[in-house]
């Protein structure tokens, strides 16, 4: 088979394989696990779906996949899955369609995702702008191998800095946890997108891998608990890699401690568009400090005192640029910079995008917002380690999820076990309308941990 020696199965392979992709019709595969756990195989991959996602008889049908594989010791990556991808390695264990592109880039990013197909799409984005992965893991359904457990594998990969996850629901989240906590000790951030902030989007998730999915407040409670960055539109998801990359998160959210960001511009209304939705983010905006007038003025340039730096009028030169992004980057008031280049990134790029990547590995985060097409200059700036965005949403898309980044907190020490017995007195004490503090009497009694409160005046 295209030129590769083929086996009839299993038992005639020369050795015992550690992986093995299951490519076969739902009511194949547990017949073609019980041969993989017979021969000792390690991992095995089920690509079927038709489980947990169908409702009750799917249900059973998965439980009954890990009851084959548990007694050897094997584990499971799906079912339902689009299986993964190791660009180092030049593997793939995958039914992907992106995988009809002429190469593989390796990198420094990791995917995991609960969706087969998004993992595709990332990766194919990716290809576009020279964005190289260290691996992409399709999850699926979770039967046994959980998101929280590949994770946490992963990062003690040398070859993984960041990951990007695809998530619908939250499956075993003390694994997630777990991941969570080990990423940022080992400086590698977690930007998430996840599904399901509408009650639509509840539903779709649900019908597609069988997903459970709570209130969206609940998540974004978790997310930012555990020092993980939410991104709202999907695009932010790959774009905003290189701004994180090797950066750690404060205590404190930038945006809590009143940080500010400011917006430079080759164009006025491509940089309007980028301080509105920074804006409507709640970010507070920095506009030209006084060192910035007056180096602007030195070059015969007029900054107006307004929330950006506008260089429209000042005749698009490559030290003009260089010198705005300079002085707002020394402003102690700017926490972040943003440059929006105009048409001059698409015909001109050396006199608008060549100043940005002269301040690449700038200690202040620094991003881009590319107002025409000009998908080169944003590989110039991407391969230079600069985000490099094509709408304004995604940028302040990013940002903001810069500003709300935080490191996790640390974890609440458990109830002691002898306050469960306090539980029953407490609960006896609540009458036929309990009120809000005695429920939270009787959670803290069973060590189940509450947001703070006090009683207010009708308590």
């Amino acid at each position: 088979m295209l030129g590769r020696r083929a086996y009839p199965d299993l038992a005639a392979l020369p050795e015992t394989p550690e992986h093995v992709f299951v490519l076969l019709p739902t009511e194949a595969v547990e017949t073609a696990l019980e041969e993989c756990a017979a021969a000792g195989v390690r991992v095995a991959t089920v690509f079927a779906g038709g489980y947990a996602e169908t409702g009750p008889e799917g249900a059973a049908r998965q439980r009954r996949l890990v009851e084959i594989a548990r007694p050897s010791g094997m584990r499971l990556v799906g079912p339902n899955c689009l299986g993964m991808i190791n660009p180092h390695r030049k593997l793939a264990l995958s039914a992907a369609n992106v995988l009809e592109l002429d190469r593989l880039i390796p990198g420094r990013i990791t995917v995991i995702s609960q969706s087969g197909s998004l993992t595709g799409t990332i990766l194919s984005r990716g290809r576009d702008l020279e964005i190289g992965f260290a691996k992409l893991i399709s999850v699926g359904n979770e039967a046994d191998l959980t998101l929280g457990e590949i994770g946490l594998a992963c990062v003690e990969d040398p070859a993984t800095e960041l990951f990007l996850l695809f998530l619908e629901t939250l499956r075993e989240r003390d694994r997630i946890s777990a991941f969570a906590r080990a990423a940022h000790a080992a400086g590698k951030p977690v930007v998430v997108y996840k599904l399901g902030r509408s009650e639509a989007g509840r539903t779709a998730t649900l019908s597609h891998t069988g997903a459970l999915v709570g209130p969206d407040e609940a998540v974004e409670a978790f997310f930012a608990a555990h020092g993980l960055l939410r991104v709202d539109l999907f695009e932010t998801l790959l774009d905003i890699a290189p701004l994180v990359a090797r950066r750690r998160p404060p205590a404190t959210p930038l945006a809590r401690r009143g940080a500010g960001v400011s917006v430079i511009t080759t164009t006025g209304g491509g940089g309007a568009m980028v301080v509105d939705r920074l804006g409507s983010q709640g970010l507070r905006l920095v506009g030209p400090s006084d060192e910035t007038v007056r180096r602007s003025r030195a070059k015969g340039i007029s900054v107006q005192r307004s929330t950006m730096v506008d260089l429209t009028a000042a005749g698009i030169r490559h030290d003009i640029v260089h010198d705005a992004i300079d002085s707002v980057l020394a402003n102690p008031e700017a926490d972040a910079v943003v440059m929006v280049a105009g048409s001059t990134a698409q015909f001109y790029p050396h006199l608008a995008v060549d100043p940005i990547v002269d301040f690449a590995g700038s200690d202040k985060p620094l991003a881009a917002y590319i107002v025409p097409p000009a998908e080169d200059s944003r590989r110039l700036l991407i391969g230079a380690g600069i985000a490099a965005f094509r709408s304004p949403e995604a940028a302040a898309d990013a940002i903001a999820a810069l500003f709300h980044w935080r490191a996790p907190r640390a974890p609440r020490a458990p109830a002691a076990p002898a306050d469960a017995a306090a539980a029953p007195a407490a609960l006896s004490r609540i009458r036929d309308r309990a009120d809000e503090m005695q429920a939270l009497t009787v959670f803290a009694a069973l060590g189940i941990e509450a947001a703070a409160s006090i009683p207010s005046a009708a308590n």
